[in-house]
């Protein structure tokens, strides 16, 4: 009996190859987009919107003298203090500040909103988070010396907002003054920067010395004329500095207290 044998044509075997080719293609990328979604997964971050206060306390001060206003619409939230303390100047001058921040910052966010809904049709989703402003006070009360503190933080949309301070020291009760260099004589201003910059570069910020983490130029070329402060006690000196004013956004705004230094004894107080 003969067998009969059945060869596969060459096209056959052409199109077998072809096909396994492709399977296997296939195979392929379904693994690599497996894993292209797996990392994805494993490395991708949320990025939530977190915003807070810059903590402060009122010293010597009661409900009478420091007292809270918010104001809220759908395009910002505003909380703000009324001050009311002994000193005539240092209450005028504080409202003045006040109130000129609080309607900037209305203006500026209901015009980002309709500038905003001219450009796209209508509100974009990441503006249907209403701005924040949140201004805090601290008074200190002294004999001869008083000092008020705000202390503000300001959201307008991204991941994070800004920090920043604003200090009222009232000199026996006839002058208001701003910066620690309005206080220093000519002659004393080199030494008391050496002291400063030396406090500040031995900070600790998570463990991490200022020396490592403030910006080298910035303390080179510090003016004390652009540095806040307030005095506790008639005597105690605490510096203010802004978000990115000596350092990086990471630190944001900080105070330093600098009253274990003779940094006093070269004032003209």
């Amino acid at each position: 009996m003969n067998a009969h044998i059945e060869q596969s044509s060459p096209d056959a075997k052409k199109t077998m190859t072809t096909t396994r080719v492709l399977a296997s293609i296939v195979i392929i990328l379904s693994i690599i987009l497996v894993i292209l979604i797996w990392e994805n997964q494993k490395t991708s971050t949320q990025i939530v919107i977190v915003y807070e206060t810059i903590p402060q306390e009122n010293e010597g001060s009661g409900d009478e003298i420091i007292s809270y206003q918010e104001l809220e619409t759908d395009a910002y939230q505003i909380t703000y203090p009324e001050i009311n303390t002994d000193s005539e100047l240092i209450d005028t001058e504080v409202e003045q500040y006040i109130n000129n921040r609080v309607e900037e910052f209305q203006i500026f966010a209901n015009q980002d909103r309709v500038g905003a809904v001219a450009e796209f049709g209508e509100l974009p989703e990441f503006l249907k988070r209403p701005y924040v402003l949140d201004i805090k006070a601290k008074f200190s009360n002294g004999e001869s010396i008083d000092s008020l503190v705000l202390s503000n933080y300001q959201y307008s949309g991204g991941a994070n907002g800004n920090a920043d301070f604003k200090t009222f020291v009232v000199l026996n009760e006839d002058k208001v003054v701003n910066f620690i260099g309005e206080i220093i004589p000519i002659n004393n201003r080199q030494e008391a920067k050496e002291i400063i910059v030396k406090a500040l570069e031995d900070m600790t910020f998570e463990d991490i010395r200022g020396s490592e983490v403030l910006f080298p130029n910035a303390l080179r070329d510090l003016d004390l004329n652009d540095v806040q402060f307030s005095i506790t006690n008639d005597s105690n000196i605490m510096l203010y500095f802004d978000e990115y004013q000596v350092g990086p956004g990471v630190i944001g705004a900080f105070s330093i207290d600098i009253s274990n230094t003779n940094l006093f004894d070269l004032t003209e107080l």
